[in-house]
């Protein structure tokens, strides 16, 4: 940056996205910074209290000073970076239409995206893992995809979703089980230790309420029309019996929607900068 600190000074502004703890690196710019809030914000200051409290008081006073904007794209890092930072960042969940493909449901199989070894043998089964190379034409193609989430939020299921792609997640409740039988793990928490403020939005024991709550495919404003099961044979049961162009034809009706609001939130604040 301080290389081509001529250069970039010839900017409007700047767009920060994986980590949001780079906008360290623009603020000697004096110029608006846009965040886009993914994921854990304090990266990779994570387990360093000086400087995630330093990022904490950076982040507030550019806020106060209308240097900073923060454009979170899921509920549960918008509630984590609100009670962390003292700010009240907007919230504008991805579309992820850069791949360009949509869904065709072609393979007469299910694609399991991730966590496969809990899943059984099946011939109605693909697992992701045992695909050679393949395009998002190929990941689009199979009848459904079924996630077994490792985190609140990936930009994956955004993809899949806005392609209109049948999902299947677990519910809740079935989730919880996996979890609690440590048949599964998830990667959302990643700090041993944290400015006092977010103590108890990191806790174990606040874990489900404060992330899986708030997760991506569990807001159903956001993403409705997913398939959710209780159990493995449950999961047997629905891919067997859902309409899956039916499915697929709701959510292409709801993304038209999504995507007018999405972009008049970004036109709004482009304007408002």
């Amino acid at each position: 940056v301080y290389k081509r600190q001529d250069e970039l000074s010839n900017y409007d502004g700047f767009i920060v996205t994986h980590t949001p703890s780079f906008l360290l690196l623009y603020e000697s710019f004096n110029k608006p910074i846009i965040i886009i809030n993914s994921c854990r914000y304090e990266n990779p200051f994570t387990n360093n209290i000086n400087k995630w409290n330093m990022l904490n008081n950076k982040i507030k006073n550019m806020w106060d000073n209308k240097q900073l904007y923060i454009v979170s794209n899921n509920k549960a890092d918008q509630n984590y970076i609100n009670i962390g930072c003292d700010i009240q960042s907007l919230y504008i969940p991805s579309i992820c239409l850069y791949t360009n493909e949509k869904y065709t449901g072609n393979i007469n199989k299910l694609l399991i995206y991730n966590n496969e070894k809990i899943f059984p043998e099946n011939n109605k089964f693909q697992k992701k893992s045992e695909l050679n190379k393949y395009t998002w034409e190929d990941i689009y193609s199979y009848k459904g995809i079924i996630h077994i989430p490792y985190e609140i939020s990936t930009m994956s299921i955004f993809e899949q979703y806005s392609a209109n792609v049948p999902l299947f997640f677990p519910s809740k409740k079935y989730l919880k089980q996996l979890l609690n039988d440590n048949i599964i793990g998830m990667q959302t928490l990643y700090s041993n230790q944290c400015p006092d403020k977010l103590v108890d939005i990191l806790s174990p024991k606040n874990f489900f309420e404060n992330w899986v709550e708030k997760a991506d495919y569990y807001d159903t404003e956001n993403m409705p029309y997913i398939q959710y099961f209780d159990s493995m044979d449950d999961l047997l049961n629905k891919i067997n019996t859902v309409d899956y162009d039916d499915i697929s034809y709701k959510m292409k009706e709801y993304n038209k929607e999504k995507y007018n609001i999405v972009t008049d939130s970004w036109n709004k604040l482009l304007i408002n900068i």
